[in-house]
C-alpha cells in the first residue's frame, strides 16, 4: 500500500477516535426553574390556580387534555421561563430545553391525572414563546389565557413514552432573549387533544425532584467524526503536496 494511503488511513482512525473520545463541549451551561428560573402548571379544572390546591399538581407540569362537557374543564398548558442573566450564545452553540416525562399519576392523587402516552396514544408537545407577564405564585389559567395571545411554535415533537427526557432546539429564541432580555417572558408549552376512552392524553413533567426537572442547556455542538477527519485529511495531505 503506498505510503501516502497508510498515513491518510491512521490519520482518518486517530481523527475518528478523537472525536468520538472528546467531550462534545467543554463549558456547558444548564439552567433549571428553582436556582435558575421558575415553572407553573395551569389547568383549566382549577382556573383560579393550582398553587392554592393541597395535592400534587404543585409539583408537576403538564401538556394535553381536553374539553369536558360544555365547558374546557380539563386543558393543560406549562410555563417556564429561565433566568439568561450572564448567559451567551457563541457561534457553533446550542440551546436546548429538556422534559422529563414521568407517569401520569402524580402522588397523592386519585383518580390518575388523565394517561400516560404510549406509542398507540402519541401526543405532540408544543414549545411557544410566552405573550404575557406572569409571576409563578400568582399566575392562573383564567388570568394568562384571558389576555394572552398565541405566539409562533419553536419547534415540537411526538412524545410516545415515559420516564425519558425529550429534548426541544430552541436556539433561536435563546438567542433573541439574550439580544433583547426584556422580551424574555419565558416558554409556553402545549399539547394537542388525544383522547383515550372517556378520557385525556397527558404528557406529564416532573417538577419537584431536581434530577428530574425542566431544564435549559447552552453547548458547543459537537463536530460530526467525519467532518473533523476529514478536514484533518485534506490538511495533511495538502502538507504532503507542498513537501513533494
Amino acid at each position: 500500500m503506498p505510503a501516502r494511503t497508510v498515513a491518510l488511513a491512521a490519520l482518518l482512525s486517530v481523527s475518528a477516535l478523537a472525536a468520538v473520545t472528546a467531550p462534545a463541549h467543554a463549558d456547558p451551561v444548564k439552567l433549571q426553574p428553582g436556582p435558575n428560573g421558575k415553572d407553573v402548571l395551569l389547568y383549566s379544572g382549577f382556573g383560579g390556580g393550582v398553587q392554592a390546591y393541597a395535592g400534587d399538581f404543585r409539583n408537576i407540569l403538564a401538556v394535553g387534555g381536553g374539553p369536558a362537557g360544555p365547558t374546557a374543564s380539563h386543558f393543560t398548558r406549562t410555563l417556564i421561563k429561565f433566568d439568561l442573566t450572564g448567559v451567551t450564545l457563541n457561534p457553533g452553540e446550542k440551546a436546548t430545553l429538556g422534559l422529563y416525562v414521568r407517569n401520569n399519576d402524580p402522588v397523592g392523587e386519585s383518580p390518575s391525572f388523565g394517561v400516560s402516552p404510549t406509542p398507540g396514544l402519541p401526543i405532540t408537545v408544543s414549545v411557544l414563546p410566552a405573550t404575557q407577564p406572569w409571576t409563578e405564585t400568582v399566575v392562573t389559567w383564567n388570568s394568562y389565557t384571558a389576555t394572552a395571545t398565541t405566539g409562533a411554535t419553536i419547534t415540537s415533537t411526538v412524545v410516545d413514552s415515559i420516564g425519558k427526557y425529550y429534548t426541544f432546539d430552541v436556539t433561536p429564541q435563546v438567542q433573541a432573549w439574550i439580544d433583547n432580555p426584556a422580551t424574555n417572558l419565558g416558554f409556553e408549552l402545549r399539547g394537542n387533544t388525544v383522547v383515550s376512552g372517556r378520557t385525556y392524553v397527558y404528557a406529564i413533567f416532573d417538577s419537584s425532584a431536581a434530577a428530574n426537572r425542566p431544564y435549559l442547556e447552552v453547548a458547543a455542538v459537537p463536530e460530526p467524526a467525519s467532518a473533523l477527519a476529514g478536514t484533518l485529511a485534506l490538511g495533511i495531505l495538502a502538507a504532503r503536496r507542498r513537501r513533494a
